[in-house]
């Protein structure tokens, strides 16, 4: 009888799981939270959740963690979390990470971002939780000049030249 029990409990929860990422949830406002199914408590296994986060037009989105405890793997092959520049995964990865270690801020270079969170079938964490909020995006640069995802300007020559210009390699990322 308590083996039934414990069976149906995890159905449930497995099945809750997948409701609650059955398709991506879109994220419309200036700013707001979002977090791991079941957070604070452990995240399911086998789950992928979307989030698509769009902030007002000409704004850029500011991804910050408040707490952060994934499976850890030196290749985030296992639990993951993803941050694309834009509204699918085959847009810029800005930011994969796992483990424990609170990943650094995160701002994208148009006003939406695709946010991917997958677990495995076997370890679980606490999870993540994060919010996003919106800032005005950089004065643009000169003509001669490349806009890095920093927004921070540097000449035009010396993008795909091999060399970290930009501060966070975003002058080398096309090349």
């Amino acid at each position: 009888m308590l083996t039934a029990f414990f069976l149906l409990a995890v159905l449930t929860s497995s099945s809750d799981a997948q409701s609650i990422c059955e398709h991506p949830a879109n994220l419309t406002a200036a700013s707001g939270q979002f977090s791991s199914p079941g957070y604070p408590d452990n995240y399911p296994i086998n789950t992928q959740c979307s989030w698509s986060i769009t902030v007002p037009e000409g704004k850029l989105v500011r991804i910050s963690f408040l707490a952060f405890d994934l499976e850890d793997d030196s290749g985030c092959g296992y639990d993951s979390l993803v941050i694309h520049d834009g509204d699918s995964t085959l847009d810029y990865r800005l930011l994969s990470a796992c483990g424990s270690n609170i990943p650094r801020s995160t701002v994208s270079s148009t006003n939406t971002v695709l946010v991917v969170f997958t677990s495995d079938g076997s370890i679980t964490k606490a999870g993540f939780s994060a919010v996003f909020t919106s800032e005005d995006a950089p004065a643009t640069c000169g003509p001669d000049e490349f806009t890095c995802m920093t927004g921070t300007c540097v000449d035009v020559n010396a993008t795909c030249d091999g060399v970290n210009d930009c501060g966070d390699n975003s002058d080398e990322y096309t090349c």
